[in-house]
């Protein structure tokens, strides 16, 4: 039978060991896929701000609003990390120079983008570690060791951990707020634990604005322990206050958009909410569809969507019942971590555009609750052996599946895209120089107008590109882009399945008929003026796009 007990500490360990080594295995299996390509637009995003901040020096306003409205501390993390690579190279000759380097980053630029990978991957080791401390403080050792060992195999924990985005490293930060909190009403009412979790409190909003829900947790632990002291001055007592000018400075050093530009960021934030609560065309989804799986399915390094899809029935089944049971007992440590889970939770749910990535910074403390659910229903039964059996039966199994699916997911996303091999059909076959029209989620080809840094060494031809915006809502969309192919004499029209996929899903259909019929004339009207010269089909169309290729033939 299993001990989990706090004196078993080398088998304790050992456990810990295997539940990292998987963790490891997992996070860093298939992490260089897309290679030379980017096929995931966040990260395009961040290397890019990452690169003009260290080009910058970090004194350009206009560099730090770059990607509109968005926390810069992660790319600060990452300028930093890219310094650091660049520093090491040049005094071991990867690198001659900073000419050299600069070359580099435009012509093998996938390098910076798999540094980043790496990078995310140890944050989200880390964010394991963390939470099997925070939870072997709030709970026990059988626990703590049953919660990291779902994390190790969670699959969006797992899939995000490959992605050079800010969805880990925020995860990471709101665990380690938590952490502190959580020595406040554990241990004592110190000022060092008050300054721990807002310090990393201030990280994980500079990271993400969403974020903000973990205060929550800290301002529990405090009045948890004014109600403990029973006195109302300590409500106001010197830690909430110190606490709270050390939280607002880190904050403001951490993301100094709203000194460089206040009014700019609040119009930015506010436009962002706007956007999230009216979605966009092909995402969203009804009430509790996180749970219910009736949301946008998703796409490439966003599929599957839903909680049913990445946790699987058995866990989602014990994660509702442990979160029931932390509701009705609501111990203090119960509570603490439903402080973060539930209003975060429901911020995300009231919004129209939903999405798996969003929630991620709660499913550890999911993995808490199925944790606290198995436990408190095998230490009810009296026969011990049976108890560890469904235990062990309960863990094993979702390691088993949910390692299977982390597995099968990189296996299929590693395989050659079709927008690569369309790639390298389109630069044999096509003349350079060529009118193309493509869609959003077109194969990587090079136009030097408006996409200057993305000419990699693989790159031997320029083409005249045209992308079209696929989730606009405008009226007569199809007239429009039909009115643009005659009158610049576009000679090529790239479609990809996921751009198309927007377009299939049933609430597109009820929200937005007209939309979903002016798409379907466009297409019609491409296959019926063209000739399709090639196909590429995709084995797993949710994870990567199909690519047709048609040649205009307007004299029809």
């Amino acid at each position: 039978m299993l001990n989990f007990s706090d004196n078993n500490i080398k088998r304790n360990w050992i456990l810990v060991g295997l539940i990292f080594g998987l963790a490891a295995f997992l996070r860093f299996y298939g992490i260089d896929f897309g290679s030379p390509f980017r096929y995931h637009a966040d990260e395009i995003k961040l290397v890019s701000q990452a690169g003009r901040l260290l080009d910058s020096h970090f004194f350009s306003k206009d560099v730090y609003f770059a990607i509109g409205v968005y926390p810069p501390l992660y790319t600060y993390i990452l300028a930093v990390l890219f310094g650091v690579y660049i520093g090491v190279g040049l005094l071991f000759g990867r690198f001659d120079s900073l000419e050299h380097v600069k070359a580099s980053y435009f012509l093998d630029p996938f390098q910076y983008f798999l540094l980043g990978r790496i990078f995310v991957a140890i944050l989200g080791l880390l964010s394991i570690w963390v939470l099997y401390l925070l939870v072997k403080r709030l709970y026990s050792q059988k626990i703590a060791i049953i919660s990291i060992a779902l994390l190790a195999v969670e699959f969006v924990h797992v899939r995000n951990s490959h992605f050079n985005t800010v969805d880990i490293p925020v995860t990471l930060f709101s665990i380690c707020s938590i952490y502190f909190s959580s020595l406040i009403i554990t241990k004592q009412k110190s000022l060092k634990y008050y300054i721990g979790a807002v310090f990393f409190a201030s990280c994980a909003v500079a990271v993400k604005f969403s974020a903000f829900y973990v205060l929550l947790p800290l301002i529990y632990a405090h009045i948890y322990h004014a109600f403990k002291e029973n006195s109302f001055k300590a409500v106001f007592s010197r830690e909430i206050w110190i606490s709270g000018i050390v939280g607002l400075l880190v904050f403001l050093i951490a993301c100094p958009l709203f000194v460089l530009d206040f009014n700019q960021t609040m119009n930015g934030i506010i436009g962002t909410q706007k956007f999230e609560k009216y979605g966009k065309i092909g995402s969203g989804g009804s009430l509790l569809s996180y749970w219910t799986g009736d949301q946008s399915p998703g796409f490439g390094p966003f599929y599957p969507n839903s909680i049913p899809e990445t946790f699987g029935y058995v866990l989602m089944f014990a994660a509702i019942v442990g979160l029931l049971i932390q509701i009705l007992k609501h111990k203090k440590q119960d509570i603490l971590l439903l402080t973060f889970i539930l209003p975060t939770y429901l911020l995300f749910e009231n919004m129209a555009y939903k999405a798996m990535r969003h929630i991620l910074p709660i499913l550890p403390f999911l993995m808490v609750s199925s944790a606290v659910a198995i436990t408190w229903f095998t230490d009810r039964i009296k026969n011990k052996k049976i108890a560890n059996f469904l235990l062990i039966a309960f863990v094993g199994f979702n390691i088993v599946f949910l390692g299977m699916k982390n597995i099968v997911y990189f296996n299929k996303l590693e395989k050659t895209d079709p927008r690569t091999a369309a790639f390298y059909w389109i630069e044999d076959n096509i003349p350079e120089h060529s009118k193309i029209v493509v869609e959003a989620f077109p194969p990587p080809l090079y136009f030097s107008e408006t996409d200057a840094e993305q000419r990699y060494k693989v790159y031997n031809k320029e083409y005249q590109i045209s992308q079209l915006k696929m989730t606009t809502r405008k009226p007569n969309f199809a007239t429009s882009v039909i009115q643009m192919i005659r009158d610049e004499g576009l000679e090529y029209y790239i479609e990809d399945g996921f751009s198309h996929s927007f377009f299939d899903w049933k609430y597109t259909n009820q929200k937005y008929p007209l939309v979903v019929k002016d798409r379907e004339r466009l297409k019609e009207w491409v296959v019926a003026n063209s000739e399709l010269v090639k196909s590429f089909d995709s084995e797993n169309p949710n994870i990567q796009p199909y690519i047709k290729i048609y040649k205009m033939n307007l004299q029809k």
